[in-house]
């Protein structure tokens, strides 16, 4: 991956290749504080009915990015039976 500043990355879809679906766009950034490296990122969840609530949202670990291209990020992740959160752990923040 080339460099990317936050303000364009997020600016980009985030597709899942598993499925297809469009996860949305980067709202976060999670980093080890400190090492500085990146752990990964966050994308919104699902919305309820009338976009009054949001699921929780959803964590794309690093390792999990294939490909960064002008438009759309590309990741692969598994999804528990349909479910808006994402099936890999979240990183130990503590």
């Amino acid at each position: 991956m080339t460099e990317s500043t936050f303000t364009e990355l997020k600016r980009k879809d985030v597709i899942n290749i598993e499925d297809g679906r469009r996860l949305g766009c980067i709202i976060d950034l999670v980093f080890e504080s400190c090492s500085g490296r990146i752990l990964g990122f966050v994308v919104p969840g699902e919305k309820k009915l009338f976009c009054f609530k949001n699921k929780q949202d959803i964590f794309i670990p690093y390792h999990s990015i294939c490909k960064v291209g002008e438009d759309v990020i590309l990741v692969d992740v598994i999804y528990n039976n349909g479910a808006s959160c994402c099936a890999t752990s979240e990183p130990n923040l503590k």
